[in-house]
Order: C-alpha cells, then sequence, then structure tokens
C-alpha cells in the first residue's frame, strides 16, 4: 500500500500490486474525495 502522489492527483504504486487491491483503493479514494467535495462546498 505505498504510492506517491503525483501531481494529477493519481495514486502511482511503488510496489506491483494486485489490480483489484489498486481498483478497490482508487474507489475508495474517489469516496473520500466526494465526502470532503460534499463538507467544504
Amino acid at each position: 500500500d505505498i504510492f506517491i502522489l503525483k501531481g494529477d492527483g493519481e495514486p502511482h504504486y511503488w510496489w506491483s500490486l494486485d489490480l483489484t487491491s489498486v481498483h478497490v483503493a482508487k474507489e475508495l479514494a474517489k469516496l473520500v474525495f466526494a465526502k470532503a467535495h460534499e463538507v467544504n462546498y
């Protein structure tokens, strides 16, 4: 679960991860950002 965030905001994983894990992590990130957006605006 180690990754770095680049300017575009997309996670670029350092280690090879199972594709399902990557997909789930991205979906969770979308949900988190959506909730943060709702709270801030």
